[in-house]
């Protein structure tokens, strides 16, 4: 019994007491039968509180334990939806990063198709740019070819008529009348279309001479305009004689005069001072 109360076996002497109770009464010994059967009975309810107290601490720590897996469980799912919050946000970060490097990807090469265009066109506008100067200075050298042609073919013109009509008081009626006819016709010759063909010429190269002349000069008359364009061209006195049929005087006189009417000291270039227009 009293190592069974040092091993704490309390129902083990339970089952002790039971037995020297049963066998005290088979053996007629009534009073330790009687004793023995108290202590059986004290013995039995410790054990039963020992067994109810044991189960209390049993149901307690099952709940201890529980509440701790609980918690457990709750932080767990804590750290993972930390984790996925995370990873969510890396995510985003990730898609906004992309879409920025496509956007600039985008704008890039929509710059470099814009330049690559634009380059294109200044390309095309050069070339379009030089064929219209070349187209214009092959019109200016046409133009001048063909007021040289008419100043030569006027010059051929009055030789010959000078010379036929030197001839005229040595030749016989006949002949005389003749030479005559021939000299009207070339003083036809001389007063056709040349003029208006050559001043057509000139204005398709020089659009807007003569405007501009007449609205910075009012009191420029239709001569002086024609003598103008004539050296605009830089022709000669004698050049513009030939084609205007007036002689070299004259021209000297016209220029003096239109020197004034531009207002114009004898130091400025009369020429220099038209290519301005």
């Amino acid at each position: 019994m009293q190592y069974c109360e040092q091993l704490d076996e309390y129902d083990v002497k339970t089952e002790v007491l039971k037995l020297l109770t049963s066998v005290n009464e088979r053996l007629g010994n009534t009073k330790a039968a009687l004793q023995y059967s108290k202590d059986y009975a004290l013995s039995l309810d410790s054990l039963r509180e020992r067994s109810s107290g044991a189960e209390i601490l049993k149901i307690k720590a099952k709940h201890e334990l529980d509440t701790e897996l609980l918690q457990t469980r709750n932080e767990l799912e804590l750290v993972q939806l930390e984790k996925e919050r995370r990873e969510l946000i890396i995510a985003v970060i990730g898609i906004v990063a992309l879409a920025i490097i496509l956007t600039m990807l985008l704008l890039y090469l929509l710059q470099r198709t814009r330049h690559k265009r634009l380059k294109s066109e200044q390309e095309l506008h050069r070339v379009e740019k030089e064929k219209v100067a070349e187209e214009l200075e092959f019109r200016k050298k046409e133009m001048t070819a063909n007021g040289m042609y008419l100043a030569q073919k006027n010059n051929l013109i009055l030789l010959v008529n000078q010379r036929l009509k030197e001839l005229l008081p040595v030749l016989p009626k006949e002949n005389a009348r003749e030479i005559k006819n021939i000299i009207s016709e070339l003083d036809n010759k001389t007063h056709d279309n040349s003029w208006e063909e050559f001043e057509k010429r000139f204005k398709e190269v020089h659009t807007d001479f003569y405007e501009r002349l007449s609205k910075a000069y009012p009191k420029l008359t239709a001569g002086d305009l024609r003598l103008c364009g004539f050296l605009r061209l830089n022709m000669s006195n004698k050049e513009i004689a030939a084609i205007t049929y007036q002689n070299v005087e004259s021209l000297k006189t016209a220029r003096y005069r239109l020197r004034k009417k531009l207002g114009l000291s004898r130091e400025v270039n009369l020429i220099h001072f038209l290519t301005k227009f």
